[in-house]
């Protein structure tokens, strides 16, 4: 609250409420820049796994990151950039059943790249050096694109380090992908991935505030 004591006769009151609405002035909110975060995530430092349920057993296996820029306004949640992943690296550690894979389902030759297009977080918890939300997006794998949303962390790992983390469901067959179950095997239609990335973060400072 201001204060001003008003002063005697015309002139006077004038100059008392001019002072008056400068000092308001003073204490209304400035609009600044919000900041955003970048964070490019580095391969070897990454861990792509996924796992896929079958007759008597559960496949498991990997996939290494191609490249990874991605950029986070704090305030919009707006999320920019791009996840590539390396399909032709997809490896269960059986050579039969791995050139299955990527013949029949994932037909990674025609289909090189595996690419997540995030579109915005909402966020649902955010600290210090940590926040919690939804990602939603789309990714574009076998020829096609489909959209996706699935829980995300990410974390500020120490000055100028950050890694996020998460996991989501790949329904292949229903995304047109080929179905290898027969009378003899039989493999679930939906594939679950899991994620742990690190790498480089830094944060853009907010412009300076208008006077």
């Amino acid at each position: 609250m201001v204060i001003v004591t008003q002063m005697t006769g015309r002139r006077g009151g004038d100059l008392g409420a001019w002072i008056g609405l400068l000092l308001s002035a003073l204490w209304l909110p400035v609009a600044s820049a919000a900041e955003t975060v970048h964070l490019e995530l580095k391969p070897a430092t990454t861990r792509i796994e996924f796992e896929l349920g079958a007759t008597l057993h559960t496949v498991r296996g990997r996939f290494e990151l191609d490249r990874a820029e991605l950029a986070l306004d704090l305030e919009t949640g707006a999320l920019t950039g791009r996840v590539v992943v390396d399909a032709r690296s997809g490896d269960t550690g059986n050579g039969t059943r791995d050139a299955n894979m990527h013949e029949q389902v994932l037909e990674s030759e025609r289909h090189p790249e595996i690419v997540l297009l995030p579109e915005r977080i909402v966020i649902s918890e955010r600290e210090e050096d940590r926040l919690a939300g939804e990602l939603v997006g789309a990714i574009e794998i076998h020829g096609g694109r489909q959209g996706l949303r699935f829980p995300l962390e990410a974390v500020r790992t120490g000055p100028g380090r950050g890694r996020v983390s998460g996991a989501f469901d790949v329904p292949y067959v229903a995304w047109g992908m080929r179905d290898l179950s027969n009378f003899v095997l039989r493999v679930d239609d939906t594939l679950r991935v899991t994620f742990t990335a690190e790498g480089a973060l830094r944060f853009d400072d907010p412009a300076p505030p208008r006077p």
